[in-house]
């Protein structure tokens, strides 16, 4: 057995009635491998075990990375597995039920992130086992249930089983509404979105800004504007770049950076692909002698972001966009493009942040927040305080273990 299980006293009626749960996570990239949505889990698993619960993460290998490892508190277990293997989902899957039967006493339920169990295994063992499953969709266009319908084989059965699931968490409305139109149970669904840790992610005052500046070597530059995420066309950096030609020239005091992976290799499909378009990005930067700065993947995201002006993301797709809500914490004010289920549930056009729709679009609006610091500050400000009031992670981990203890007692009243 790898957890414990006390039962928790205080906090409300559930809390003092029901054991901690014992959650196993499972998701394919986390830490130290890059991942949007691992990040994000690591973090809401240090709020998840501050409210009471305990969590396992279950993951992959990469054939490089332990097979068992502590990190931050957090135990992680890893399983043999590289994107090149044949037919890796049955066999990835087959690895977590063989760890689970082995475990049977040590867990209460299994979190699922992203569409991993594919041919259902993990959720029909968990039913023959008497444990909970949740499957949690991140990214509309890919794993949500219409998508899943579409673009896989034997789509009905798929959905049938998606049905056997105790409970669908889903970071968007838009995933939400994916969900309803596939006809699945509407009393399995959950909305839960993102959040962010407003304590690490805050506000700089001045000070703070020039000493982060200073240390980052930016200095020179009065201005700052901060994109965050993997040097990729999903995200939308060659829009980025081809705007700041046009930005440079109205702000030549101003500086770009770009702050995430600019590197592939090995761990990652398509590899040579996506190197040939970071060449192409930084090829144009040097073209044009832009004021562009690549600085590759970093663990102080928050510092990047609260020494910035204004913060860039002009994705073609996102999950939820974990980092528009940590820039929005910041004080720091975010120009997004147009994303179905992200951006109408992040930013508010003109209020606490900016939506834009084309190139054309992106520039005049990071034009208009550089040329305008009072405009920029009032916008900031309403940004940081929405991510205080609807977006902290502490809510947030709060309203996850309520979910997993629900679940617990749903499972106790029915046997």
């Amino acid at each position: 057995m790898f957890f414990g299980g006390p039962f928790l006293q205080g906090k409300g009626n559930m809390r003092s009635s029901v054991r901690a749960p014992r959650v196993v996570m499972l998701i394919m990239e986390y830490p130290p491998v890059f991942s949007g949505q691992g990040i994000y889990l690591h973090r809401l698993v240090k709020g998840i075990q501050a409210a009471g619960g305990e969590v396992l993460i279950l993951t992959a290998d990469f054939f490089r990375l332990p097979q068992r490892e502590v990190m931050n508190g957090i135990e992680i277990r890893r399983f043999h597995f590289h994107p090149c293997m044949p037919r890796w989902e049955l066999r990835f899957a087959a690895a977590v039920v063989t760890f689970l039967a082995k475990n049977l006493t040590g867990f209460d339920i299994v979190h699922i992130h992203g569409y991993l169990d594919v041919y259902g295994l993990i959720g029909i063992f968990n039913k023959a086992a008497r444990k909970k499953t949740i499957t949690q969709l991140v990214l509309l266009g890919a794993d949500d249930p219409l998508t899943i319908a579409r673009n896989y084989r034997y789509g009905k059965v798929r959905l049938k089983l998606f049905g056997m699931q105790d409970r669908i968490l889903v970071i968007s409305k838009a995933i939400a509404e994916s969900y309803d139109r596939a006809g699945l149970p509407p009393e399995k669904l959950v909305y839960t979105p993102g959040g962010v840790d407003t304590e690490v992610f805050r506000p700089a005052d001045p000070d703070e800004k020039d000493a982060l500046k200073a240390g980052f070597g930016i200095g020179s530059f009065r201005k700052v504007v901060t994109f965050v995420g993997g040097v990729i066309k999903r995200k939308g950096v060659d829009l980025l770049v081809q705007a700041w030609r046009e930005i440079a020239r109205l702000h030549p005091d101003a500086v770009l950076l770009i702050v995430g992976p600019d590197s592939f290799g090995e761990d990652d499909v398509n590899g040579n692909q996506l190197m040939a378009f970071i060449n192409s990005m930084k090829a144009e930067v040097r073209e044009h002698s832009l004021n562009v700065r690549f600085v590759g993947r970093t663990d102080k995201v928050e510092d990047y972001l609260r020494c910035s002006d204004v913060f860039v993301l002009p994705s073609r797709k996102e999950g939820f966009g974990y980092v528009i809500i940590e820039a929005m914490a910041c004080g720091v004010p975010p120009v997004i493009s147009y994303m179905d289920g992200v951006s109408n549930e992040t930013v508010k056009h003109g209020v606490d942040g900016l939506v834009i729709n084309d190139v054309y679009e992106l520039t005049g609006s990071i034009d208009k927040l550089l040329s305008d610091a009072g405009y920029a500050k009032q916008m900031g400000a309403s940004a940081r305080k929405k991510a205080v009031e609807y977006f902290d992670l502490n809510r947030i981990a709060e309203q996850y273990y309520d979910l997993y203890a629900s679940l617990i007692m749903d499972g106790k009243s029915r046997r």
